[in-house]
């Protein structure tokens, strides 16, 4: 599967380079993305949060069709072991991408 436009545009904003190469394929841009940012800091820190998602974990509940435990293993090759890592934390816990999450004064 070949990127379209779209793709060199999110891979540009993603990567920080500008690629014009009309061989870049969906395998190859993933071998250079970054991975998927992780929940902020200040929400590591958030007890209230915390205890919020605890105690309420029902309202939280993450679904996915995809079964994760076997992507992982079908990937433990992939030369891009922290994105591999990264979109399977997130099929599990949650995607949280660039997320702001404090006030902003």
């Amino acid at each position: 599967m070949y990127v379209g436009s779209i793709g060199l545009a999110l891979f540009t904003i993603m990567c920080g380079q500008d690629v014009e190469s009309q061989d870049l394929t969906m395998a190859l841009v993933t071998e250079m993305v970054p991975p998927v940012p992780e929940p902020p800091q200040n929400e590591h820190l958030d007890i209230v949060k915390w205890r919020l998602i605890n105690s309420q974990s029902q309202l939280f509940h993450i679904t996915t069709p995809v079964n994760v435990n076997l992507l992982h293993e079908l990937l433990m090759t992939h030369p891009n072991w922290p994105l591999i890592d990264s979109i399977c934390k997130g099929l599990k816990n949650g995607f949280w991408p660039w997320a702001v999450t404090h006030e902003l004064s």
